[in-house]
This record gives structure tokens, C-alpha cells and sequence, in this order.
């Protein structure tokens, strides 16, 4: 059963001193519970392998505490202790962790996981212990996530050895934004260079090589601890000028995104096994490098023949152009529809409506208004004119953003503000269910209909033409996100400075487009 703990303490006790009992099992159990959810993991499975002062094989005893299928029933487990531990009877991880333990506690080495649990979803190791012929065994349903294994035992081993605070697992709490905002870039420390990035919505620091560390604060809230499923604990002194990693101080740059190499460009996306439904490896790049990221975000270098990297894989199809959706409804029964529904009702205390177009405000701001041609997601005109209206001092941020951008050769181009009400109606009644994530609900009404949200992206003042971002415009796909890692190192810088300037004047990106902005006080507004 997803979500449950199951904790299976293996052990024999001492002639005189009684069985598994002296082990404190409800605070194992709560100290467990705590690193699943600190770790994002669904189960987590020990089997604690004590001494007696007779034979070891003849002296362990199974207590289970919680224990349902923790790990999944029928799943295929390979522990890098082959053979012996193979038994076509077990059923789950319990007596397979037990004869890992005891494996362990025998030969007093550490045994890890093969690569191929990767295939079977699990991770599982043994740690001999510091008391003689002791050793624990931990299994969890998520690979890789042997980091969580290995503090597991260090906790366990401690409490063996009398330390009561052994079982602690110290609270971290996410970057605030401000300090998060103030991380983002690029340190470099000769030949070696970092990334701090955002992944939804926490930081993340990213090697040359290696497993990116999610960066949370310590209670102090400025020391900054990289503790997940593939770290134990990394301490990062960070100050927003220089980040100190493994010892070595990388200090921020500003110089330039580069260009993506033009060979680079067309190897660049996601690719996924034959038959499988999700990618599994992706392909960016990353300052004039080929990277490739897989097992939950342990990247390298694509180095050597990158098609060597793809050899077993296919790439996940991508949209050329505007991406489109197949209408659940032709044209005329969606107009029908939206006009015989109403909108909601407006708030009590609601705002009134002082719509004003921006280029009324602003002439140069470029405007691509989709939704009144037929270059959209829908593949038909739902405006009778290209024009961009914006509750005022909305409208007054946007135009402020664009002028800030002008410094740097760089205009907004506009793709769409207040939409009418029918036409996201329309919208919802088009879209298949299961892309409903990027339509808003005509029951609630969406930020566009109060005048309180824009479509926009970026463009040349020089050349008029619109830079590249990880994704098109409503594309319903993950390269959507505001987040999402891959694509070019131009597109992503672009599509986060972007970001921060609308942020900078109080808009929130929606968390699964990055086009997308809403203005705070949208709810006092009435839906039209």
C-alpha cells in the first residue's frame, strides 16, 4: 500500500536482557515518517539485524509494526547480493530485507542497490553498524534515493550507540522568495561552474556533474542544507555574490548567455524507452554544452557520440509551430453554448471595470493577439478585433515592464489580456479533459475575464523578431512550465528574466505556463 511505513526490526535478543522490545519502536516509526515526507517518498522499509551472543543465523526474530505491502507485492527486487537472497516464496521486501541484513551483519560490508532496480522502482542497501555483528537493511519505493537509506542507518546506528537526539530529523523549510530571487545565476571557479535554479517554485543547485541538491534553509534561516534523495546532508554557504560547494568558491557572473551551438540544437529534448508512456532522459543544453539529465536530475556532460546516449530510446514528439487540440465541438455548437450560459456572479465588494488598452498607454509594445486569427490552439478566430485591454493599473505595470526591457534592446509583445467570458467558456468546452490544466474553468472565471491577466512573451527592438522560449505559446505540454529544465540556456535565461521583471512589478506567473501573468487584487473584479 502506497503511503504506508512499514518497519521490520530483525533481531535476537541477549539471554538476559529480553527481546526486540528495549528498541524505542513508536519513535523509529515517527523518525521514519518524518524522513518519508522530508524525502518526498511514498514507503520506506528497515530490518535491523542485533546479535545475540549465539549464532546470528540463529538468533533473529521478526517483529512488523505497520507493515501491509509496503513496497508493492510482485515487484521484482535486485539488491546487489544476488543469489542468496532470492526466494520465490517472499512476498514484499520483509523477508528478502531480512537476509540482507543478516548478509551484512556477516560479512561487514555495505551492500547498495543494483542499477537495475532502477527498471523495478525501488531502492535498497545495508549498512553494517558500529556495535559487532550488527547491521540494518532499507528499502524504499523510489530509485534513485540512496541518500534517505544512508541516513536512515547513520540515525539508527547512533541510537544504538546512546545518542537519544540520534533519531531527530531537523526541520527544513523552503528558500523565501526574496532570498531565492536574490541565488539565481551562474558562479564559476576557473574551469568549474554551477547553476542556482528554480524547480517548482524551491532552489535547486546545479553541478558541472552530478545530482542537481535541493537547497532548503536551516532554522537559523540562513544556512542552506542540499538534504534530499540523493544527498545525506551538504552544507552550501551561498550569499548571493559567491556560493562555496565541496570546498571551492564560485563566484556570480553576469556574462552573456551564448547562442545554442547550431549541431547541439536539433539533438536537444526528451526521449523515453520504446512502449514507455514518460520520458526518462533529456537532452539540453547548457552554456555551449550538450547535457543529458536523467534519473531524477543527475546531470553530466553528453560527452563522446551523444547518439551513443539514445541508443534503446525514441524522442518524445514535439509540436512544429502552434500547437493545436481537436475540438471536442465544431465552432458554431461552442458558440451556442457559451451564449445560452452565464458567468458567475461578482464579488460583493467588487471593483468597477476601467478597462484601458495598452497600446493607448504605450504605442511600441507589440501586439500578437492570437485569438483573433486563426494561429491559436483552437485553429479559429474567437475575437472580432486584435486588441489587448487591461484593468488600469494592471495595464500601468505592464508598460513599466516594457520600458525596463528597452535598456537591454528588448520590447513586450502581447498575445492576449481580457478575454471575454464566452470565449473561455468556449475554451473549456473545446479542451479534452485531461488538458484541462491550461484552461481555466468558465464556473470560477479566469483572470482574463477581470482584466487582470496577460499573455506575453519577448522581442528584437532592433529586428522585431521574438525570442525563443522553452516552449510556444499554449503549448499544452510540460516545456510550458515556468520551470521546466530543459530546451536552450538562451531560452531558459530569457524566460526567467522575463519572470523576474513581471514579478518585480507584482505579477505571479501561473505554475503551468510561463507566458502567463496575473495581477494581485484579480479577485475583486467582476467576471465579463
Amino acid at each position: 500500500m502506497r503511503g504506508a511505513i512499514a518497519l521490520l526490526v530483525l533481531l535476537a535478543s541477549c539471554a538476559t536482557s529480553g527481546p526486540a522490545h528495549d528498541l524505542p519502536i513508536d519513535a523509529i516509526r515517527a523518525s521514519l515518517r518524518a524522513e518519508r515526507e522530508d524525502s518526498g517518498l511514498g514507503s520506506l522499509a528497515i530490518a535491523i539485524a542485533l546479535p545475540r551472543e549465539a549464532d546470528l543465523d540463529e538468533g533473529l526474530a521478526v517483529i512488523e509494526i505497520d507493515a501491509g505491502a509496503p513496497l508493492g507485492p510482485g515487484a521484482r527486487w535486485r539488491y546487489g547480493v544476488p543469489d542468496r537472497l532470492t526466494n520465490a516464496k517472499d512476498r514484499g521486501p520483509a523477508p528478502r530485507l531480512d537476509r540482507l541484513a543478516r548478509s551484512c551483519a556477516k560479512d561487514r560490508e555495505t551492500h547498495l542497490g543494483e542499477p537495475g532496480d532502477a527498471d523495478s522502482g525501488i531502492a535498497c542497501g545495508a549498512w553494517p553498524l558500529t556495535r559487532p555483528g550488527a547491521a540494518i537493511a532499507v528499502a524504499t519505493d523510489r530509485w534513485p534515493a540512496h541518500a534517505v537509506l544512508e541516513r536512515v542507518a547513520r540515525r539508527i546506528d547512533a541510537l544504538l550507540e546512546g545518542d537519544p537526539d540520534a533519531l531527530l530529523v531537523e526541520p527544513l523549510s523552503e528558500l523565501p522568495r526574496p532570498r531565492l530571487r536574490a541565488l539565481l545565476g551562474r558562479y564559476e571557479a576557473g574551469a568549474s561552474a554551477l547553476e542556482i535554479v528554480e524547480l517548482d517554485g524551491g532552489a535547486w543547485l546545479v553541478p558541472d556533474h552530478g545530482a542537481w541538491l535541493h537547497l532548503r534553509s536551516r532554522a537559523d534561516g540562513v544556512t542552506l542544507l542540499a538534504r534530499d534523495r540523493l544527498h545525506v546532508g551538504t552544507t552550501i554557504d551561498a550569499d548571493g555574490g559567491s556560493v562555496t560547494f565541496e570546498g571551492v568558491r564560485h563566484v556570480r557572473t553576469s556574462a552573456p548567455i551564448p547562442a545554442c551551438p547550431a549541431e547541439l540544437a536539433d539533438l536537444l529534448g526528451e526521449y523515453r524507452r520504446p512502449g514507455a508512456r514518460h520520458p526518462s532522459r533529456m537532452l539540453l543544453e547548457r552554456h555551449g554544452r550538450l547535457r543529458v539529465i536523467d534519473d531524477e536530475l543527475v546531470e553530466h556532460d553528453a560527452r563522446g557520440d551523444p547518439h551513443a546516449l539514445l541508443a534503446g530510446y525514441e524522442r518524445v514528439p514535439t509540436t512544429a509551430g502552434t500547437f493545436r487540440i481537436t475540438p471536442l465541438h465544431p465552432p458554431d455548437e461552442l458558440r451556442r453554448l457559451a451564449a445560452a450560459a452565464e458567468p458567475p456572479l461578482p464579488p460583493r465588494d467588487a471593483l468597477p471595470f476601467d478597462l484601458v488598452e495598452l497600446r493607448e498607454l504605450e504605442p511600441s509594445i507589440r501586439y500578437d493577439i492570437r485569438y483573433a486569427g486563426d494561429d491559436n490552439f483552437m485553429g479559429f478566430a474567437l475575437y472580432t478585433e486584435a486588441s489587448a485591454r487591461m484593468q488600469r493599473p494592471a495595464a500601468e505595470a505592464v508598460v513599466r515592464v516594457h520600458r525596463a526591457f528597452a535598456a537591454e534592446g528588448l520590447g513586450v509583445v502581447v498575445h492576449d489580456a481580457w478575454r471575454p467570458w464566452r470565449v473561455t467558456k468556449m475554451f473549456w468546452d473545446a479542451t479534452p479533459e485531461h488538458q484541462h490544466t491550461f484552461v481555466a474553468d468558465p464556473a470560477k472565471g479566469s483572470r482574463h475575464n477581470r482584466g487582470c491577466a496577460i499573455d506575453l512573451s519577448l522581442f528584437e527592438l532592433a529586428s522585431g523578431r521574438v525570442v525563443e522560449m522553452p516552449s510556444g505559446y499554449d503549448e499544452f505540454t510540460e516545456r510550458a512550465y515556468p520551470h521546466w529544465p530543459g530546451g536552450t540556456g538562451a531560452s531558459r535565461d530569457l524566460r526567467d528574466r522575463l519572470r523576474r521583471a513581471m514579478e518585480d512589478e507584482g505579477f505571479a506567473v501561473y505554475d503551468a505556463e510561463w507566458w502567463h501573468y496575473d495581477y494581485p487584487g484579480w479577485e475583486r473584479y467582476p467576471v465579463r
